[in-house]
């Protein structure tokens, strides 16, 4: 599968691969893997006495390509988007460009993230900022609402966006917050 280096010949160069491959599409997992963690922990689990990885005639090139991996999966994350059935990447750039302006703005990189309904709200907390964008209105179960509302109390934002000016998608916004929150009146 596609995280097994292991037997790669070239494992540093895949794993610079891979971890190009991930921040461009923002994908915090690979199927239902969370390919920076559980990669991370093989190389560092592998790492020679000396600092280097083992390559052979290639140790040079092993340890230059899997520093380049270590090096760019921990940079903060600044915002994920959050992925539902339906159109919810109508604009797929739109966060990838957000991120790079806010990295030069702040003078330092980010990262950002696709963050699944599929998954736990708690795998959604490298994001301080979940956006929710579209022109239509997500339908969220009982249970995506939940989470959401999880998210939030953890002390993250949830930002909505509609796209076009959309009345649809600005009634599912405040349709969401009165129902994550429903003790508390819209002002």
């Amino acid at each position: 599968h596609i995280l097994d280096v292991k037997n790669n010949g070239h494992p540093g160069y895949t794993l610079y691969g891979l971890e190009r491959a991930g921040l461009a599409s923002g994908y915090k997992f690979f199927g239902k893997h969370d390919w920076y963690r559980e990669l991370s922990a093989w190389v560092l689990e592998t790492q020679q006495s000396d600092g280097s990885w083992n390559g052979g005639d290639t140790t040079a090139c092993e340890t230059a390509f899997r520093l380049l991996f270590l090096s760019r999966g921990m940079e903060p994350i600044f915002m994920g988007k959050l992925r539902w059935d339906g159109n919810w990447s109508n604009r797929p750039r739109d966060v990838a460009l957000l991120t790079r302006f806010a990295g030069k703005a702040l003078e330092r990189k980010l990262n950002w993230q696709v963050l699944g309904l599929q998954r736990d709200w708690t795998d959604w907390t490298d994001a301080p900022v979940l956006l929710i964008t579209s022109e239509d209105a997500p339908t969220l179960s009982d249970s995506d609402v939940v989470k959401l509302r999880n998210y939030a109390l953890a002390g993250g934002l949830i930002f909505t966006h509609a796209e076009n000016g959309s009345a649809k998608f600005n009634a599912f916004a405040a349709d969401l917050a009165k129902r994550m929150f429903p003790e508390y009146p819209m002002t």
